[in-house]
């Protein structure tokens, strides 16, 4: 029954929410100042070839402003010889963590502090843009009148289960922020995701700002929610065929990259919650093929026949309007598996170590849970 009741919400939340492909293009006049701001740790290999869509744009009034958060590699060689290249880029270099801070935060608050436009953009080092995608999601913003629009973007996978595993994970992550009620008035739903979080400046600056979130592992979340408490008004895009990423070449790279926040995110660094969602996840993802097999009673195989029936169509509505293909999100509760065997392989590591190891720096759990902000 939960299974075909979470279907029945993602089949709803596919026909309700807007996807930018729908958007008009917009003037390139009248359109306020931006600053982007792009950090980046070790991005070498990703950087250059991303940051070439974001100088494509032809927005009218444009900064950017690359952070090199501490990197070893050739992250900041690549900065600067762009920079050189393009008057719009501005390279900051920060060398050292202050204590408390978690290294991506902090280089996004010194972003912060050197944008001078009336908005900011906030992304990640390998995000890719479509041609005209700044101005036409700036000039919906504006007539939307926002404080705050975040875009998901389409993550581009390397094989099959990866393909279903980021389906469950982006469909569970819609599904859990309600991101559907965000315009609903006294909704307390909020959303922020580290490709596309653009922010009025004044809108931010009546926050906390970043300092709040300086131990947080999901900023990007944590902006949305910073901007919500304080009276901003949010908006929320799919960007898919217009806005994308490579999020991880493999699914084992995928386990590594979300090892650093998953049992934070989703358990609270308590391992209570953790054998929770694991017997509740379980009895979930097992629930309709154990109902469809069982030979002792009717209503089980019913349901169950229910439940297959509802992921068939929430995969049908995704092909229809995204053109990919149906089964691996049909076949997504598998995949729920993997990620919860990531969430477990964070909880044990987080165990193990007492903490966490981000960007070469190790943060102690008991300084996680004082800055933990969100809580999904």
């Amino acid at each position: 029954m939960i299974w075909i009741i979470m279907q029945a919400k993602a089949v709803s939340l596919f026909r309700s929410i807007t996807w930018s492909v729908d958007l008009p293009a917009a003037e390139r006049t009248g359109l306020p100042a931006l600053s982007v701001v792009v950090p980046a740790c070790n991005e070498a290999d990703h950087l250059e070839e991303a940051l070439q869509s974001l100088l494509a744009q032809d927005y009218p009034d444009l900064e950017i402003i690359l952070v090199n958060d501490r990197s070893t590699d050739r992250t900041p060689e690549v900065m600067e010889r762009l920079a050189l290249s393009d008057h719009r880029i501005q390279v900051l270099d920060i060398k050292d963590l202050p204590p408390d801070w978690l290294g991506k935060v902090h280089a996004l608050h010194r972003g912060l502090a050197e944008a001078r436009g009336e908005l900011v953009l906030f992304t990640d080092a390998d995000v890719h843009f479509a041609a005209g995608f700044l101005c036409k999601t700036v000039a919906h913003l504006l007539e939307k009148g926002l404080d705050h629009l975040t875009i998901g973007p389409e993550a581009r996978t390397t094989g099959f289960w990866q393909e279903a595993a980021n389906n469950y994970f982006g469909g569970l992550f819609c599904l859990g922020l309600n991101v559907a009620d965000l315009d609903r008035p006294g909704s307390e739903a909020y959303v922020g995701i580290g490709a596309f979080n653009l922010v009025r400046r004044d809108a931010m600056e009546r926050t906390p700002g970043f300092s709040w979130l300086r131990m947080e592992v999901l900023d990007d979340v944590g902006l949305g929610l910073m901007l919500k408490r304080a009276g901003a008004r949010s908006g929320f895009l799919v960007g898919y065929k217009e806005l994308w990423l490579s999020w991880y070449p493999s699914m084992r790279e995928m386990a590594r990259g979300l090892e650093k926040n998953m049992f934070g995110a989703i358990c609270r660094y308590s391992y209570t919650k953790l054998v929770l969602l694991t017997v509740l996840s379980v009895l979930i993802l097992f629930g309709p093929p154990v109902g469809l097999l069982q030979p002792f009673a009717l209503w089980p195989r019913l349901l169950a026949s229910g439940a297959l029936a509802a992921s068939a169509v929430s995969a049908w509505h995704y092909q229809g309007r995204t053109g990919g293909r149906w089964w691996p999100l049909f076949l997504s509760p598998v995949a729920g598996l993997l990620l919860l065997g990531i969430v477990i392989r964070s909880g044990w590591k987080c165990f193990r170590r007492g903490g966490i190891e981000w960007r070469g720096t190790f943060y102690p759990v008991d300084k996680l849970k004082a800055g933990q902000r969100v809580r999904l």
